[in-house]
This record gives C-alpha cells, sequence and structure tokens, in this order.
C-alpha cells in the first residue's frame, strides 16, 4: 500500500520561486500538490538528514513546490502547535480523521517524559489511523526519517493540542 502512496511525479529540490514554478504549483490540482509532497517526504525515509521534524519539514515543502511555498513560523513560540498566517498554509477542522495523504500535522505529542513538540507529513490513512512520515522521532534524537503508523485511538490518547494543514496553490 505504501508503495501506491508515495509512487507519482518526480519532484526536484533544486527549485526556486519563479513565476513559471509558481504558475506550475498554483495550476495544480490539490490533489497533485498533496501528492508532490508525499513524493518528496517518501525520499528521504531511512535517511539520516540532520534536521528535527519541524526543519525538516520546512525542507520537505519548498523542494516539493519547486521553492513556492516555505512553512511560516511556529506559534504561539518556537514549539508550538500552529503556524503563523501564509497564504498558501490552510488550517483544517474536523481533526485527525479528516487528513489526506499530503497533509501536515503540528502537535504536542505525550512522550514518556512529558510533552514534546512535533512535526509529521501524513502519507496514508485508513479508516483506524494513519502513515506518518517524519524526523527525528526517536529517542535520544536521531535526524533520521522514518515512517510510522499512528492508531486514531493512540493519536486521542497522546497528541495534545494539534493542527492540521494541508499546503494550497496560494
Amino acid at each position: 500500500m505504501i508503495a501506491v502512496i508515495i509512487a507519482g511525479i518526480g519532484i526536484s529540490s533544486a527549485h526556486s520561486a519563479t513565476e513559471a514554478n509558481k504558475a506550475w504549483w498554483r495550476n495544480l490540482s490539490q490533489g497533485a500538490r498533496n501528492q508532490a509532497i508525499v513524493d518528496r517526504a517518501a525520499q528521504d525515509i531511512g535517511k539520516y538528514v540532520g534536521l528535527n521534524c519541524k526543519k525538516w519539514v520546512q525542507q520537505v515543502v519548498p523542494a516539493a513546490s519547486r521553492g513556492v511555498v516555505n512553512i511560516p513560523l511556529t506559534l504561539p513560540e518556537a514549539d508550538g502547535w500552529y503556524w503563523d498566517y501564509s497564504p498558501y498554509v490552510v488550517g483544517m477542522s474536523g481533526g485527525i480523521r479528516a487528513v489526506q495523504p499530503g497533509w501536515i500535522i503540528q502537535m504536542n505529542w505525550l512522550l514518556s517524559k512529558g510533552w514534546t513538540p512535533h512535526t509529521a507529513i501524513v502519507v496514508g490513512k485508513t479508516s483506524t489511523g494513519v502513515y506518518l512520515v517524519e524526523s527525528n522521532w526517536c529517542d535520544p534524537p536521531c535526524y533520521k526519517v522514518g515512517l510510522r503508523w499512528v492508531s486514531f485511538t493512540d493519536f486521542d490518547a497522546k497528541a495534545f493540542r494539534y493542527t492540521v494543514y494541508y499546503i494550497t496553490g496560494g
């Protein structure tokens, strides 16, 4: 199933926000934009990227959008659970069960040692949970990208304050 999820258009990270790239991103369907983010995130699975979760997402989204979209700052402070305004970022209501592949979750997650801020990209969804691609989901910090399954039950029990986003054409 994951092979189907991550198959799609090829995305390179060596792009800048030219007018042509802005037009390209804007003219993609929302499904194609979501898939571009999934495809780019999947390229890093199993790799050491040297970045925490948020910094990694801040690298993936611009690469997927050919430099068009930058992820905004986190509020209410650097360890917050929601993002500042961006014309390319839309916060969604409906909770975790409404997510789609390519959407991004910014959250506070309960670990045995307490709450930790975390950011992940949804790459798959079933009736009982989601597949996340994320950097640095390890203890101690390893700065490696991995694929993780999270049931909705586990998410409901461990995610304290979270926001779900999708990236638009602006």
